[in-house]
């Protein structure tokens, strides 16, 4: 992913927009670390804490939060132009009905990607309320989806229809 963030920027689609990184609060100083080590080029800060700013995230290529965080602050961060919105350990937005679910799913942003480290099974409920928040994601962030959309999971494809 880090990869993917560093060419984003080589192509300067981080001039006017930022990527934001959610994940649960332990993994904030992780995802930093990462960056520093394998794209040193690439600015990015923790916007976590009692001490943080909403103007110091002008600055930065990678605004990495909390989904905490996110939550406490969605109103201020909904504001700003995302270029990327990368969900990490997306299981943490299994529930529909919270508020950290909600505050996830009201963030604009060109592109939107969720990863978890967590198996998750074919036709198990998480999986498919995942699925829904990115169909619903994309389609809300998008008029103009593909005719087909593909989603898979290891070599198998679970999904797959022509939307009209």
């Amino acid at each position: 992913m880090i990869a993917a963030i560093l060419k984003y920027k080589e192509e300067g689609w981080l001039a006017q927009s930022k990527v934001m990184v959610v994940a649960p609060t332990g993994l904030l100083s992780n995802w930093e670390s990462e960056i520093v080590k394998f794209a040193p080029s690439l600015k990015s800060i923790i916007y976590h804490g009692t001490t943080r700013k909403m103007e110091a995230i002008s600055d930065f290529d990678v605004v990495i939060t909390s989904y905490g965080t996110l939550r406490s602050d969605v109103m201020e961060l909904k504001k700003k132009s995302w270029f990327a919105l990368v969900i990490d350990e997306a299981q943490n937005i299994k529930n529909i009905s919270t508020e950290q679910t909600k505050a996830v799913k009201s963030i604009k942003a060109e592109n939107f990607i969720a990863m978890s480290g967590t198996q998750l099974k074919t036709g198990s409920v998480s999986y498919g309320v995942l699925l829904t928040i990115v169909i619903e994601v994309c389609w809300v962030a998008s008029r103009n989806l593909p005719k087909t959309m593909e989603i898979l999971s290891s070599d198998i494809t679970i999904w797959k229809r022509p939307v009209n």
